[in-house]
């Protein structure tokens, strides 16, 4: 019997780990290769010596993550998680701004800000953040086109209520760790510090992988996965259509305790920040479109953030406490209306994944582990039915 295909996936974020999880579940030999020291991608959780374990940024887990908690399910971890009411309802506001928005369902072109005026209270409260926190973009750079696609998505969506979901703990503890676990339970394999420099290739066939201290030969069977940035698959793919880096996020954590419940969250629409959360005792701060901020120094910047919180939170100490500040240069991708198909212009037996594939939604963990889900599926058809080994 002819040797096992085996799957090669780079990268070890949330869509690299969907995708390897469902492939050793099905018994298809996986590699996994990190470049980094840990997975997770934007996802993954950090060390502090103040604060113990906290997470790279702020993610909220929408209710009609449907693939997300398939995951989750997979892996064992759909009880890590707690629901807390939607931040991002819409507000109380006159009827002539919601009537305001109507073009939305039908206009072809233009961006979200065309139809917010600057007396339009609901386009201040809450389109504004909704831009911010679901889409990592600005109102003046949001096509209409998208937004009306993930308005329909939700009202389709409905199972689940206007809910959001937070790790109990750690996005680690939720979508990481528990996720090397089965990898390993079902005999897959995860290599890190393994950052690829580039691609050999015998006319379209894909034969070999050039990692920075070592060289892997791919078999002709053998089926490969790129579930990195979409900047990385432009170096190797020059001539695929792949969308651009998004702006940057900058997220705090400060010590402290606080008078609110653990897990509370507000969006914030007039403040230094787009969203707080309120901890275990710390609270996160995370500005999703950062790139002014890029450049300023960081315990000026806490302070700031630190002295806006004590005037809403009434309880907090004076003095700044213990932060850490963790940087993003680029989260998310710009949302455009072309969409990435996962099979076309590849070379054979090739295949990607990200939150970014479907460039014309947002960058999210439901879109990482959705196109984990697709490539998995995908590199399943590319292999041989006869060869699946049984238990």
């Amino acid at each position: 019997m002819a040797a096992m295909a085996t799957v090669h996936i780079i990268g070890a974020g949330i869509g690299g780990l969907a995708a390897a999880t469902m492939l050793a579940e099905a018994h298809v030999p996986v590699k996994l290769y990190e470049a980094t020291a840990h997975a997770g991608g934007r996802a993954r959780s950090m060390g502090d010596e103040a604060l113990g374990s906290v997470d790279h940024g702020l993610h909220l887990i929408e209710g009609d993550a449907r693939e997300l908690f398939a995951y989750m399910a997979r892996i064992g971890a759909d009880d890590t998680l707690q629901r807390i009411p939607h931040p991002l309802r819409p507000p109380a506001a006159p009827l002539a701004d919601y009537l305001a928005l109507l073009p939305v369902l039908w206009r072809r072109a233009g961006t979200l800000a065309s139809l917010v005026h600057s007396d339009n209270r609901l386009g201040e409260q809450w389109l504004k953040s909704l831009s911010r926190l679901s889409f990592h973009s600005h109102l003046t750079e949001l096509p209409i086109a998208c937004v009306r696609h993930y308005l329909w998505r939700k009202i389709r969506q409905r199972k689940r209520g206007l809910h959001c979901y937070l790790p109990r703990s750690t996005l680690a503890d939720s979508l990481v760790k528990p996720a090397l676990a089965h990898l390993d339970y079902h005999g897959g394999s995860i290599y890190f510090g393994h950052a690829l420099r580039g691609i050999d290739r015998r006319g379209d066939v894909i034969s070999g992988l050039n990692f920075t201290r070592k060289k892997i030969m791919l078999a002709p069977e053998d089926v490969l996965v790129l579930a990195t940035p979409p900047a990385f698959v432009k170096t190797l793919l020059p001539h695929l259509p792949v969308p651009a880096d998004g702006h940057a996020s900058i997220t705090t954590h400060f010590a402290t305790t606080h008078r609110q419940p653990s897990g509370s969250v507000h969006v914030i629409t007039d403040g230094p920040v787009d969203i707080v959360r309120f901890g275990d005792g710390c609270i996160s701060t995370t500005s999703r479109v950062a790139d002014d901020q890029w450049h300023a120094d960081s315990t000026l910047a806490a302070e700031r953030i630190w002295r806006w919180l004590a005037r809403i939170e009434l309880a907090l100490p004076g003095a700044m406490p213990q932060f850490t500040t963790v940087r993003e240069r680029r989260s998310g991708h710009r949302i455009t209306e072309r969409k990435l198909d996962n099979l076309t212009g590849l070379p054979p037996r090739l295949l990607i994944a990200g939150d970014w594939v479907e460039s014309d939604a947002p960058a999210s963990l439901e879109a990482a582990a959705a196109s984990g889900h697709r490539a998995a599926r995908a590199a399943m058809a590319l292999i041989p039915r006869f060869q699946a080994r049984t238990q």
